[in-house]
């Protein structure tokens, strides 16, 4: 094949996924959810937007950061009233919610488990 040819269909993929993202973002609906409605693979989508990102970004100037970072604060655990609970929030949208007495080491290994 040649290399024309490869390129047009690089760019037919492009202006597909280009298409995809805008109406997800138009239906306002999770990816999650938007993925199993138009019966897409989440993987695949998730690849593409970032691609598409990662272009436009480089478009604009700007710098591309790995790792986004959130200062915590790290209070004992006497520090917690008793109706209180602390909420860690996960990358993938997820919570943990933590009430006074809870235990370390289950909450490492559930940590663990969720991979953060």
């Amino acid at each position: 094949m040649k290399q024309s040819k490869i390129q047009a269909l690089h760019q037919d993929k492009k202006s597909y996924w280009k298409q995809i993202m805008e109406d997800w973002q138009r239906s306002g609906i999770s990816q999650q959810q938007y993925c199993e409605i138009k019966k897409i693979n989440f993987h695949t989508f998730s690849y593409w937007r970032g691609h598409l990102k990662g272009e436009s970004d480089e478009k604009a100037g700007a710098v591309k950061t790995i790792n986004k970072f959130m200062p915590i604060t790290i209070v004992s655990n006497d520090e917690i009233k008793a109706d209180e609970e602390l909420i860690l929030y996960l990358r993938n949208g997820r919570k943990i919610k933590i009430s006074k007495g809870f235990d370390e080491e289950t909450l490492q290994r559930l940590m663990r488990c969720a991979d953060v």
